[in-house]
């Protein structure tokens, strides 16, 4: 349970006594809590993560399957999100290591997470955590990447709205995504020639590889914007129906599918 919060001065003042009252505003009673105790005198030698320098801001006074309340110091991460400051033996109690002010430091729950039982310095620390965040940001590239669906058959329903061209796919997050500068031509041509009837919408499958019973093969030209004056402009990828010599521009949302511009892609269009 939480008692309350109090500002640095309020409890560092203290520290050093064996014992001082504090008065909850949650319970609205006076609490005995314990203040010379070497974990208190760490916290008023110090109030700030040894390893990444996050700054206590707060104490709060808590009691969770305790006996008697305590103060806990807590900072703020660069989302303002509390992170609690503990304290640390440098040689790990499970390793023989006293709660002496030489052998105890000040480290963030984040920082401690790494830590753990470990006997090692704080730049050693410093690059496990750097070493560990590298791993981690690999590895969720890694698992982003596999998410993005490159070599597999994509479908969206395309659109004819007010003289546009243009798709939804709330799956990626696109909105009224309009298709111009050239996309237009191509697939009324492609309407015309596969899907008569299709006129204002029709279901599109494509892929960065070929695939059976595909209709239209697309060839990367240049990456370019596209010119248009009516639209914002964009740097995008230019593709080429070769078969008829048209050229259709795709802009950045070609991203949401593919990790970079596929060389072909193939198409194949679908009643909706």
């Amino acid at each position: 349970m939480k008692y309350g919060r109090f500002t640095l001065d309020e409890v560092t003042k203290h520290i050093g006594k064996s014992v001082a009252k504090f008065y909850s505003p949650t319970t609205k009673k006076l609490f005995r809590v314990r203040m010379g105790t070497q974990r208190m005198l760490l916290m008023r030698r110090t109030q700030e993560c040894a390893c990444c320098g996050l700054k206590g801001e707060f104490f709060s006074l808590e009691c969770f399957g305790c006996w008697s309340p305590h103060f806990n110091l807590y900072g703020r991460n660069s989302s303002g999100n509390p992170i609690m400051l503990t304290v640390d033996h440098i040689l790990p109690k499970a390793r023989g290591g006293k709660t002496t002010q030489e052998n105890i430091q000040l480290l963030c729950t984040h920082c401690n997470s790494y830590k753990k039982d470990q006997i090692i310095s704080l730049p050693e620390l410093r690059l496990l955590i750097e070493a560990k965040k590298a791993q981690k940001a690999a590895s969720d590239k890694r698992k982003r990447d596999r998410k993005m669906p490159e070599n597999s058959l994509m479908a969206i329903t395309i659109y004819k709205d007010g003289g546009i061209w243009m798709f939804d796919d709330e799956r990626v997050g696109l909105v009224r995504e309009a298709l111009v500068a050239g996309m237009p031509d191509i697939i009324e041509k492609a309407i015309g020639m596969f899907q008569p009837g299709c006129e204002t919408r029709v279901g599109v499958v494509f892929s960065g590889l070929r695939f059976p019973g595909h209709q239209v093969r697309l060839d990367w030209v240049r990456i370019d914007e596209h010119g248009d004056p009516d639209y914002e402009a964009q740097t995008g990828n230019w593709y080429k129906w070769a078969e008829y010599d048209m050229e259709g521009w795709l802009c950045p949302a070609l991203f949401k599918y593919f990790k970079e511009a596929p060389k072909e892609l193939y198409v194949s269009l679908v009643k909706p």
